[in-house]
């Protein structure tokens, strides 16, 4: 019976396929030891190509080596393959100031990668059940967070992540495991009242499945329900954001009237798919609300640090996510003609030579110029105290400060906006916001530099 309510949610969710080849993260514990058995015995007619890999947490002492010994053993006797893993998770929870359950799972999984990386079809398997399906649903209600749940299946590092024991219970697995006579070590940690997950466990759980016998069978059904519905609006949020979005590399700047134009939902999932693209690590606090709250403030212009080195920024109609170390810091390249420059800000700028004049040589993308007016190489630089440039049809010089503000560009833009300049020290170009004196076109000229950028956004 198990097997085949496992074997009809695989056909229904494509987990795994013949002739894939399978990791099983196997613990020692009931749930796993009863999907190592489960694999073992559908390997030859699936063509599986197994191997069980297990970590040992150093977290209980002697307890936790007679874990990895019974896995060990249990694999030898099907004959399946066995890698073993050790970490300190002690020593890397004091470092990162994170929970014991936290640095657990961050070093077991990067492990798991560890081995798997590079190998093809490969795919790692793990024992969640329904009642770990129901208890995360139930954390993430009761920190306010939308339920998403467990999805079945998922990737870490470019791994392909498989959960095809969504579907039973705990309790199924452990009477598996005691009708087939596999042993099985039990976590005394499980019980200790110390872990929010054990609470719900214990204490919530029981109840609902009292009410009701099909109780998690329910909580699946809507898991999966949610999902498929949160997969369509998530390719809509993405089309409708890329319309007044653009994504650099590591900042994203978009229209704050735009945003605010979006339905609700639309504007979730449209900012945690710029946290999700800047890869921000959210950790177990969703920052919408408190950005919602925000940037519907009367206040112009403000700025919010959060995770540490990211912040928001409201400047202009226009708001900027991003992480900091990037984009508040100066730079100076030198560039000859015929030459390229890829600048640390997203940009790029390109000299060449013409003797013809066109009309795209007039866009706003682009300076031409007098070759004989230039010596190189020219500089290409952000801002500096004092700048000024000679524009094209003013009378005297203007403060590049000035320009900037006259051109409403955000705050955080102008540090690492370019500016071209002459060999002698002459600022010949702001890029699309003004050009000096020297930029102009003649009859009599044969030969013209053209120096052009692209800042175009980074899909």
């Amino acid at each position: 019976m198990l097997l085949q309510t496992i074997l009809t949610f695989n056909q229904k969710h494509q987990l795994f396929q013949q002739h894939d080849t399978l990791y099983l993260a196997v613990s020692g514990g009931p749930d796993s030891m009863a999907m190592l058995d489960f694999f073992y015995r559908i390997k030859d007619a699936w063509s599986l190509e197994l191997y069980v890999i297990t970590v040992d947490h150093q977290l209980r002492g002697e307890d936790s080596r007679q874990d990895v010994e019974l896995v060990k053993k249990e694999a030898a006797k099907r004959d399946i393959p066995f890698i073993e893993g050790k970490v300190n998770v002690k020593a890397y929870q004091r470092v990162h100031q994170i929970g014991t359950q936290e640095a657990a799972r961050t070093l077991r999984y990067d492990f798991f990668q560890q081995q798997m990386q590079g190998k093809e079809k490969t795919k790692l398997v793990t024992a969640h059940h329904a009642d770990d399906q129901a208890e995360t649903m139930f954390m993430q209600l009761a920190k306010g967070v939308r339920p998403k749940g467990i999805p079945v299946h998922g990737q870490f590092g470019g791994i392909q992540l498989i959960r095809p024991f969504l579907c039973v219970s705990k309790q199924a697995l452990i009477s598996y495991a005691n009708e087939k006579e596999i042993p099985y070590h039990r976590d005394p940690s499980n019980e200790e009242d110390t872990y929010t997950r054990n609470r719900f466990r214990k204490y919530v759980l029981p109840f609902f499945k009292d009410e009701n016998p099909k109780f998690l069978e329910g909580v699946q059904r809507v898991a999966e329900i949610q999902r498929d519905e949160d997969a369509i609006l998530d390719e809509l949020s993405e089309e409708k954001m890329c319309d007044f979005t653009q994504f650099y590399e590591q900042k994203v700047t978009f229209s704050i009237d735009g945003f605010l134009a979006l339905p609700l939902p639309l504007q979730r999932r449209g900012f945690h798919l710029i946290l999700n693209y800047l890869q921000v690590p959210i950790g177990k606090k969703d920052y919408f609300f408190d950005f919602l709250e925000w940037i519907q403030a009367e206040k112009p212009n403000a700025t919010y640090s959060f995770q540490k080195d990211y912040s928001w920024i409201k400047s202009y109609g226009q708001c900027v996510i991003q992480k900091n170390e990037r984009f508040n810091s100066s730079f100076s390249e030198e560039i000859q003609l015929n030459d390229t420059r890829h600048l640390p800000n997203g940009w790029s700028v390109t000299v060449e030579e013409t003797e013809a004049n066109t009309s795209e040589l007039t866009n706003a993308n682009v300076f031409v110029c007098d070759r004989r007016l230039i010596e190189f190489p020219l500089h290409i630089r952000t801002r500096k105290p004092g700048d000024r440039i000679r524009i094209l049809g003013l009378a005297g010089s203007k403060k590049v400060k000035d320009i900037f503000i006259d051109k409403k560009i955000p705050a955080n833009d102008r540090d690492s906006w370019p500016i071209v300049v002459n060999g002698d020290g002459e600022i010949l170009w702001l890029p699309l916001l003004a050009r000096s004196e020297l930029g102009t076109l003649s009859d009599q000229v044969t030969s013209y530099v053209v120096i052009r950028v692209n800042h175009q956004k980074k899909n």
